[in-house]
């Protein structure tokens, strides 16, 4: 797949399972480090032009899925509402 140059925002994740923060404090690894590495235990996000769709097909399957967030012009991801700060990388 080839590059696209575009980026996200992400300001509506799931909240991460006490494993993952149990790990990032044990393992004194930072929020960018984390996301980064193990996304949080956020599983499989989905690209979509309808997500309307796509949150009914997986609620169907009994799969909890939500939008949370969007592509944006610029580089890089930014991740919101999860931390005290936001991330960027």
């Amino acid at each position: 797949m080839r590059p696209s140059g575009l980026g996200a925002e992400l300001n509506d994740l799931f909240e991460p399972c006490d494993l993952m923060k149990h790990l990032k404090d044990i393992g004194k690894v930072s929020d960018e480090e984390a996301y980064k590495t193990w996304n949080m235990g956020q599983g499989m996000l989905v690209i979509t032009p309808e997500p309307e769709k796509v949150i009914s097909i997986s609620k169907e399957r009994g799969i909890e899925a939500k939008v949370c967030g969007e592509i944006k012009k610029e580089k890089g991801i930014k991740i919101g509402g999860q931390t005290e700060r936001d991330l960027i990388f």
